[in-house]
């Protein structure tokens, strides 16, 4: 068995899913995939659920209890006992001894590692993200297609996908929402209107008559802040998130922000030529570069960075 205890929306619901199915692909055996959502249960905004049932992934068993606590063995519920004491409780609580433990037994915890390690534990658990996108990046092909969604475009999507289809399409996302909350805006906020303002000029440097899709948790804000003309068009912002993704990934170049779900759909992209803008730092005090900005990315400095100088 393999559990993985899923937490956030579904950018970060991809990571840990990944991370899974990419161990399920090394243990080459059938695996019974449980997948622990209490951690959402409590969440007022309804893109906390589990929005993995959208799409075509391996099946898995719903679970709102702890598995490592139902299904562990005696070492693994030793090992994940002490690291929720230490973690909350020691003042000297030591990161990478605690991960390594863990690890020992079975227990994969922000697991970052490439290559990936198997553990020959007979229920192996993960909780935390994976954003290393080599851990990964060999079932790349798998993750594409399950990563599809059930259901068929939406009749009123005909219309912009067959623009995205038929043009040089840039698939534009802006996070804002949650990011520009006082509880959040100082760890998070990063990609302002000037960073796409530079990103839809870089992308006019290096791609032929370009069409910039934009998509937002704040439609209204872009609509009225960004020039409209033929050659930007506007997803609607009232979506199902399978069908947004959808429309993200079959865009061919990419304006991302420092979110998940914008990375995952450059990530998904068929396009081999694909020109991906992002910012170059994933968090605002961020010291160490994040490994989601993968060689390759056209890295653009954000307006804090600049103003520091």
């Amino acid at each position: 068995m393999i559990g993985v205890t899923m937490g956030g929306r579904l950018g970060n619901q991809f990571l840990m899913y990944a991370l899974a199915r990419k161990l399920m692909y090394l243990r080459q055996r059938q695996e019974q995939l449980v997948f622990d959502f209490s951690h959402l249960s409590n969440k007022k905004d309804s893109g906390f659920t589990d929005v993995l049932r959208f799409f075509q992934i391996q099946e898995y068993i719903y679970s709102r209890d702890n598995l490592i606590l139902k299904y562990g063995s005696i070492k693994q519920k030793f090992a994940y006992l002490r690291h929720i004491a230490a973690s909350h409780c020691s003042a000297d609580y030591d990161y990478e001894l605690d991960t390594s433990r863990l690890f020992q037994n079975g227990i994969y915890f922000n697991y970052n590692n490439y290559p990936v390690l198997l553990s020959d534990h007979q229920n192996i658990f993960t909780f935390g993200l994976c954003e290393t996108p080599a851990c990964f990046d060999d079932i790349k092909e798998i993750l594409q297609k399950e990563f599809t969604p059930k259901s068929p475009l939406l009749d009123s999507n005909q219309g912009l996908m067959d623009i995205i289809k038929k043009t040089n399409s840039v698939c534009v996302t802006i996070r804002r929402g949650d990011f520009l909350s006082d509880k959040f805006k100082k760890d998070f906020f990063l990609c302002d209107k000037d960073y796409f303002e530079r990103g839809i000029e870089e992308i006019k440097k290096r791609v032929d008559s370009p069409v910039f899709i934009f998509f937002s948790d704040d439609i209204d804000w872009v609509k009225a802040n960004f020039e409209q003309s033929n050659t930007m068009y506007f997803e609607s912002g009232t979506d199902p998130v399978w069908e947004k993704i959808r429309l993200m990934y079959s865009c061919k170049h990419f304006i991302i922000s420092n979110s998940t779900f914008s990375w995952w759909a450059q990530y998904l992209s068929r396009n081999p030529n694909k020109v991906v803008i992002s910012p170059d730092k994933w968090f605002p005090h961020q010291v160490k570069n994040s490994k989601l900005i993968q060689e390759g990315f056209v890295c653009l400095q954000t307006t804090n960075q600049i103003n520091e100088k």
